[in-house]
């Protein structure tokens, strides 16, 4: 499936394994330069090593180990992304945590004095729009 996406520059967290890395093996498929990140310093390099097969280029592929359930990575991955692709496009959030809550209790996650994974979605979304 061509869903015109070639040359398109993506992030995509949690991708180490499971969903993430299945939505970022197909984000290379269809021709994007992806970045990918988790914790896990080896399960990531393996996942980049798959992704590197399957890329029009090795370098198409971008591993970055941070916690995204910090600002200072999230900041990273983007950093990183721009320096190594020169802007981003796509921004998959496949990491989070609700704990069960309710949408009540969730929107507590978005103060700035909370600083859960769920908050830091959000961070994500705004480290990577564009800057006005």
């Amino acid at each position: 499936m061509d869903l015109a996406l070639a040359g398109k520059i993506a992030i995509v967290t949690g991708s180490s394994k499971g969903l993430g890395l299945a939505s970022a093996r197909a984000l290379v498929q269809e021709g994007c330069r992806v970045t990918i990140c988790a914790r896990g310093e080896a399960s990531l390099n393996e996942a980049a090593a798959d992704l590197r097969t399957i890329a029009r280029q090795p370098s198409d592929v971008l591993p970055v180990t941070a916690d995204v359930s910090t600002a200072p990575g999230v900041e990273q991955i983007v950093s990183r992304t721009v320096e190594a692709f020169g802007g981003l496009d796509i921004l998959v959030n496949n990491v989070g945590l609700a704990k069960g809550s309710d949408i009540v209790s969730i929107r507590r996650c978005f103060r700035p004095s909370g600083h859960h994974a769920c908050r830091c979605r959000i961070c994500a979304g705004a480290a990577a729009a564009p800057s006005s």
